[in-house]
């Protein structure tokens, strides 16, 4: 079957074989929508499977794909990339999102990729955390607000934005900073991951506040971003608290850390830092939500992207002692 050439264009073909109409027709039915048992009854079914399996071009799912995506056709194309990660029921993935519940801390720049890429993945139940207004010098790179929104607090525009797009989303907003009082976080007990995209020293001296719950940060300074690391004492790395008292990491803590005082006129903010940081970053977060991804890929470890080479770098950090860590550190494929 190998040696079999078929040319295919729309609804027309022309075959170099003389199997080629019987075989383009079982070709066809592998849609999403038949059992494993009717694809092999075809004519020439079985050896197709096989041949299809031995080039890992099998997808498996539990229900049709019509079932799967029936209601929100949206997300089909993202179901099909998840079947590119993971083979064997990628379905899942939307699943296990759905019961998730994200904290973005920080709705800016990279913050406002990170919930618009979440919530296109199949993520549900989103809190947006942000004390700040929108800005005129914010619209190069921040996508969700317009001219019309500036002074209003970006965390209820990110809102007013997804929900346009997505209407099924549970969404609620903070305009309010990280640790702006005792009762937030037990308000926020219920978060299964904080995704923090904000910056300042303040927010990192109390970062061993969020106790267990996992973290995943992201940021730049100049023409540097950072992804990462991600901190999650239950899969082996040091908690939040730990990492941040972890001062022998001068970059990471300049950049997640940084509040340098000049001019709004001269604060580098790059569109494109921004977009990637952002979209980087809510990838490792999926991992770090759905456990069929794989799980998370920088425990202890995080990515460094130089936009003037255009170079990605996945740099580990050293060992750290955290009383926290419930699981012995692994290496992350």
């Amino acid at each position: 079957m190998k040696d079999e050439l078929i040319l295919i264009q729309g609804s027309n073909f022309f075959s170099f074989s003389p199997n080629g109409p019987q075989l383009l027709e079982a070709v066809r039915q592998f849609d999403g929508n038949r059992t494993e048992r009717e694809l092999r009854a075809l004519p020439q079914g079985e050896e197709l499977l096989g041949l299809l399996e031995e080039e890992q071009w099998i997808v498996r799912l539990e229900a049709p794909l019509r079932d799967l995506i029936e209601g929100r056709p949206w997300i089909s194309r993202q179901l099909s990339f998840y079947a590119h990660v993971q083979r064997n029921y990628p379905h899942r993935v939307l699943a296990e999102l759905e019961k998730r519940h994200v904290l973005i801390v920080g709705t800016g720049g990279v913050g406002s990729h990170v919930a618009a890429s979440l919530a296109g993945a199949g993520v549900c139940r989103m809190t947006l955390m942000d004390p700040d207004t929108i800005e005129l010098s914010n619209l190069n790179r921040q996508f969700f607000y317009s001219r019309e929104d500036i002074g209003a607090s970006k965390a209820a525009k990110a809102a007013s934005f997804l929900l346009a797009r997505h209407p099924h989303l549970q969404l609620q907003t903070l305009h309010e900073p990280l640790f702006a009082h005792e009762e937030q976080l037990q308000r926020l007990g219920g978060v299964d991951l904080i995704v923090f995209c904000g910056d300042g020293p303040t927010v990192l001296r109390k970062t061993a506040q969020v106790g267990m719950t996992p973290v995943t940060s992201g940021g730049y300074a100049g023409s540097e971003g950072i992804i990462g690391p991600t901190c999650w004492p239950a899969k082996g790395s040091v908690c939040w608290g730990c990492r941040n008292d972890y001062r022998d990491e001068p970059r990471t803590m300049e950049i997640l850390g940084a509040q340098v005082s000049r001019e709004n006129d001269w604060n580098p903010s790059g569109t494109t830092v921004n977009g990637l940081v952002g979209n980087l970053l809510a990838e490792e977060a999926l991992r770090c939500l759905a456990p069929t991804l794989g799980g998370p890929r920088l425990l202890n470890a995080y990515m460094s992207l130089d936009m003037e080479s255009l170079a990605l770098r996945r740099i580990e950090l050293p060992p750290v002692e955290c009383p926290h860590r419930t699981e012995p550190s692994t290496p992350q494929p």
